[in-house]
């Protein structure tokens, strides 16, 4: 999810819960500074494909926040990677790492239990 995606997810979380009901593609528009609606209509869709929205019909006002879902421990693991934050297997001198995959994983599961 991108950070602007995120901001619009949000926004339409908030949105919903005050209001009842959906914001219109022109409210996200305005709230995000965008040009235009179809900026807005690539980001629903993208937060559709990601399963972070739905949309109940191709009506106006539809959009749906689903259910927050808690990420696996390995999709942790490879968010952490993606960051550089650990080494598959052998640690090394970069003061950054501070385990291994498998470290990681362990310590993930035992907290998460």
């Amino acid at each position: 999810m991108t950070p602007r995606e995120h901001q619009m997810l949000a926004f339409v979380r908030t949105y919903v819960a005050e209001h009842e009901y959906s914001p219109a593609y022109d409210d996200i528009r305005e709230h995000l500074g965008l040009a235009s609606k179809s900026g807005v209509h690539r980001m629903v869709q993208s937060l559709i494909e990601q399963g972070h929205l739905s949309a109940t019909s191709r009506r106006n006002r539809s959009l749906v926040p689903t259910a927050r879902r808690t990420p696996s421990v390995d999709e942790l693991l490879d968010a952490l990677q993606e960051a550089h934050l650990f080494e598959d297997e052998e640690p090394t001198n970069d003061p950054m790492i501070i385990a291994t995959r498998s470290e990681l994983r362990e310590t993930l599961l035992k907290v998460l239990a």
